[in-house]
């Protein structure tokens, strides 16, 4: 059996149309390299706060008190739980998306 891949369609939808701007496309190609960049450096951030969260773990904390490593100071307290309700007002939204065609 032959691979089936997917084919990217350039035909555009009814409700689109083709803008020529280079500056806008040139402001949207450094949004998406500035949102892969956010991605790596969330990454980045996750893994140290795991990393520390554990070597926090390491040491009692109990609640309502505090240690202080270097210049840091890590409290323990409670939280209660609480019921959130809020409402959204209507708006609209731009997506931004990639269309790559091939």
């Amino acid at each position: 059996m032959p691979d089936l891949h997917a084919v990217p369609d350039d035909q555009i939808g009814m409700d689109e149309r083709v803008v020529i701007d280079e500056d806008l496309s040139k402001l949207l190609e450094k949004r998406l390299r500035a949102a892969d960049d956010r991605k790596e450096i969330g990454k980045v951030y996750k893994a140290a706060d795991v990393a520390a969260k554990e070597g926090i773990g390491r040491h009692q904390i109990d609640e309502g008190t505090a240690i202080r490593v270097g210049r840091f100071r890590i409290a323990k307290r409670s939280v209660a739980s609480r019921h959130v309700e809020f409402d959204a007002d209507e708006t609209s939204r731009i997506n931004i998306s990639l269309w790559d065609k091939g």
